[in-house]
């Protein structure tokens, strides 16, 4: 896709990129298909097939779990602004999408499937691997914070949250720690998501059965 200014400043707030060139950014883009969708289109079902993911450069999704109860509205487990990635699981262990994901404004996306990031991974594997760092990176914190909600929404009345100490400052002058050298999607990060995976989806299943 065509990288613009506005897009290319998103780019710049997304933590794998930080340390990235304008151009090199803009290079990233080139791997990505434009996706545009309006204000309640649906992006994604549950349980669809899915090999690739969605960095949101324009509006707002919104990512939502089918209760067991009878007639109930699906329940929204998080949602995704600019700077932000949904779908990331898929596109390194393809498998079932785990939400469903709807646009709650209009949204200009930026897809990369799975032929896209390994094509990446040749082109450019500096932007590659960081990218792939910090999708692991996203899964393992999007697991945690599910599994906040989930025990707060199970907790007796009047139980008192766990005092959860804040995650230590980065280094001075660094970001995200980057991954050593180029990971191949494959292995070790195909290992490390489908072990989030295999989280998550237990938590979105205890999450189904309270409500």
């Amino acid at each position: 896709m065509r990288a613009t200014e506005a897009h290319l400043r998103v780019l710049e707030r997304v933590r794998a990129f930080a340390d990235l060139s304008v151009q090199e950014r803009s290079e990233v883009l080139m791997f990505a298909r434009e996706r545009r969708v309006g204000v309640g289109d649906v992006l994604f079902q549950e349980g669809a097939a899915g090999d690739s993911l969605f960095m949101v450069l324009e509006g707002e999704l919104s990512s939502l779990v089918r209760t067991r109860v009878a007639g109930a509205k699906p329940v929204e487990v998080s949602r995704a602004v600019p700077g932000e990635m949904i779908g990331e699981m898929a596109c390194l262990d393809p498998a079932p999408r785990s939400a469903l994901v709807i646009a709650r404004t209009a949204c200009v996306l930026a897809e990369i499937d799975r032929s896209s990031l390994a094509a990446m991974e040749q082109a450019l594997p500096r932007a590659s691997s960081r990218l792939v760092g910090w999708i692991i990176e996203l899964v393992h914190a999007r697991m945690a914070a599910v599994n906040d909600r989930v025990a707060k929404a199970l907790a007796p009345p009047g139980t008192p949250e766990p005092s959860v100490p804040p995650p230590p400052p980065p280094a001075a002058g660094s970001s995200a720690p980057p991954p050593r050298g180029s990971v191949p999607v494959p292995a070790a990060a195909a290992q490390a998501v489908a072990d989030v995976r295999s989280g998550f989806r237990s938590f979105i299943d205890r999450l189904r059965g309270s409500v």
